[in-house]
């Protein structure tokens, strides 16, 4: 009796260290296999957070590009109702005076009338232009973050090639991941920087397009305006 328990508990331990040297065994590719899974996850969570930035660098710029045209509109608007208000007063002078101003103003009231939607228009082409070189980088950013999830299925490839005991095939490929847990969050940070400093230079380019087209339309009226100021002297005197 007693031999048979002995044989017994001989066979039990017997069986248990087979099952820990078979768990041992394969502890490390899954040791990989979750190592992997973590990388996959790291780079996912990330790539979700630079698309969430992306977008709000599009969306700032736009609100951007909405507030510089509503400005420079104004500043059109404020112009143009000095002239009015100037082109007004030489007729209400010529009136008072008895004076015809009519050829001063024949066909500068036309040109008067008309710039400042030429202007406005100008402005609005401008920065669509440089709102859509924005919106190019950004498809490219968004198209360069996404990409890194390749290294986690090349990762996981590689790992599948490896035999489940061939711990320096592992061992390879667990180096690898781990550079790539440290290499793709610092890639992605480059990408959101590096875009962060162009949408900058955008916003620059933005706020040119709309002082730019005010100048030019503060030029164009300045030199109607003084043709008119001299016609109107000349009669008037």
């Amino acid at each position: 009796m007693f031999k048979q328990v002995l044989v017994l508990y001989s066979f039990v331990l017997i069986t248990q260290i087979s099952s820990f040297t078979l768990v041992n065994l394969h502890a490390p590719i899954d040791d990989a296999k979750a190592l992997l899974q973590n990388l996959s996850e790291l780079a996912l969570g990330n790539i979700l957070v630079a698309h969430d930035q992306i977008n709000d660098l599009g969306s700032n710029l736009a609100a951007f590009s909405t507030d510089v045209i509503f400005k420079s509109e104004l500043d059109i608007q404020e112009e143009t109702q000095a002239i009015d208000e100037e082109i007004s007063n030489f007729k209400s002078l010529a009136d008072a005076v008895n004076k015809n101003i009519s050829e001063c103003l024949d066909g500068n009231e036309d040109k008067l009338k008309k710039l400042p939607e030429t202007f406005r228009k100008q402005i609005r082409e401008c920065v669509a232009g440089v709102q859509k070189e924005s919106d190019s980088l950004l498809s490219k950013v968004f198209y360069n973050i996404d990409i890194m999830m390749n290294v986690v299925h090349d990762l996981n490839f590689q790992l599948g090639q490896c035999a489940d005991d061939d711990n320096s095939c592992i061992s390879a490929v667990v180096d690898k991941i781990n550079e790539a847990m440290e290499n793709i969050p610092l890639k992605i940070k480059v990408e959101i920087n590096s875009a962060s400093d162009q949408v900058e230079l955008y916003q620059a380019k933005i706020q040119q397009c709309a002082d730019s087209g005010v100048a030019g339309y503060v030029e164009n009226v300045t030199d109607i305006m003084s043709d008119v100021t001299v016609c109107v002297n000349e009669i008037i005197s």
